[in-house]
């Protein structure tokens, strides 16, 4: 059981240390990929969007949570205030 969980640990370390390997030149592709499919989910759902603004804030702020949550799993950590700046606007 021990021998399972250092495994385990180590596995852990070695994902977190890749992860910080990330350079800032690194993330610039992932957050373009990001921005492009986020602007192209917004515009799909304008075109076919006739509700309330209260409905729209909340699928324009699941459609940003999305791209939140894909930028960490990509990189490792949550966005910076400027890179979500950089590609919600």
């Amino acid at each position: 059981m021990d021998q399972m969980k250092n495994n385990q640990m180590k596995n852990n370390q070695m994902k977190n240390n890749q992860m910080k390997n990330i350079t800032t030149q690194n993330v610039k592709p992932i957050m373009k990929e990001i921005e492009r499919n986020t602007t192209e989910k917004v515009m799909q759902y304008n075109e076919k969007s006739f509700v309330s603004n209260n409905h729209s804030i909340n699928a324009l702020k699941s459609i940003m949570e999305q791209g939140a949550m894909e930028f960490k799993q990509k990189t490792g950590r949550p966005m910076t205030y400027s890179e979500m700046r950089e590609m919600f606007g």
